[in-house]
């Protein structure tokens, strides 16, 4: 029974709605002019600078939820990213009147609707539909094996949980089955993040099998490899994996789609790639 654990924000689920609420709040902002494709860019700004103040409290200070951190980083975000030459803005460096409580507040409350990704549901099927076919095999075929769905995310157990059940994942997830760095009081790519995976996996299970994990972002898999974790990089949203920045070079696999990456992860565990 191997295990294949999914990152929730950016691989299970898309920022739409966020990106929604911010043109929402921002195409008629007095101090901007701005078309959403600069508002899709801002919003990419912003997330990835909030991700790394985040890793920064957690591994350097006091642990602060990354919701808790988007909302800080929020106005700082915009002040930086528009204060250029080309593009000036009228605002009071010693106010906080850029945004309104109101327009964070829209902004924020649309992390709690996130979407799903179009194919996370059919990844997620292609699973269970797997076990159920070995399952019902009267032969147990020694290269088939049932595969054990779990979640690892960034934001605190309850959050994910309504989020799970806001679009109907909840089924495919037991609730025992995640590990959630709110909990832990810890960022990834902190080692502990994944030994806690794996130790709360065989703790459950009382197995040893293949864990996989498949996410977005390099330096999260580059931190599950440090930990033995096979790894599988969805590249819709960093596009390359800056391998050389990392002494674990490539993730196992690569895919373009989460479907893609169950397929290949069947494959890839199915044929022992892992020891070569």
């Amino acid at each position: 029974m191997p295990f294949v654990a999914f990152d929730l924000l950016g691989s299970l689920f898309t920022f739409n709605s966020v990106l929604e609420a911010l043109q929402q709040v921002l195409l008629d902002n007095q101090h901007f002019h701005l078309t959403a494709t600069e508002i899709k860019y801002f919003f990419k700004f912003w997330y990835a600078t909030a991700w790394r103040d985040y890793i920064a409290t957690s591994h350097g200070g006091k642990y602060r939820p990354l919701q808790q951190v988007l909302r800080a980083t929020l106005t700082r975000s915009l002040l930086l990213f528009f204060d250029d030459d080309s593009r000036r803005l009228s605002y009071d460096h010693n106010s906080s009147s850029l945004l309104t409580k109101d327009e964070i507040e829209t902004v924020m409350f649309s992390f709690k609707n996130l979407t799903v990704d179009p194919d996370a549901v059919e990844a997620l099927a292609l699973i269970i539909e797997h076990n159920k076919r070995v399952e019902d095999t009267l032969i147990e075929d020694q290269h088939s094996k049932t595969w054990e769905i779990w979640l690892l995310s960034a934001w605190g157990r309850q959050e994910t949980l309504e989020l799970l059940q806001s679009v109907g994942l909840e089924g495919y997830f037991k609730q025992e089955n995640m590990v959630c760095c709110d909990t832990l009081r810890l960022s990834k790519p902190h080692p502990t993040v994944y030994s806690e995976l794996m130790r709360t996996i065989v703790s459950r299970t009382k197995r040893i099998e293949n864990i996989y994990l498949i996410g977005s972002y390099a330096f999260d898999l580059a931190g599950a490899k440090n930990l033995s974790l096979r790894t599988i990089f969805l590249n819709k949203r960093e596009k390359v994996y800056v391998s050389s920045m990392y002494d674990n070079a490539e993730p196992n696999l690569t895919c373009t789609t989460l479907t893609d990456g169950v397929l290949q992860m069947f494959h890839f565990e199915k044929t022992k790639r892992f020891l070569f």
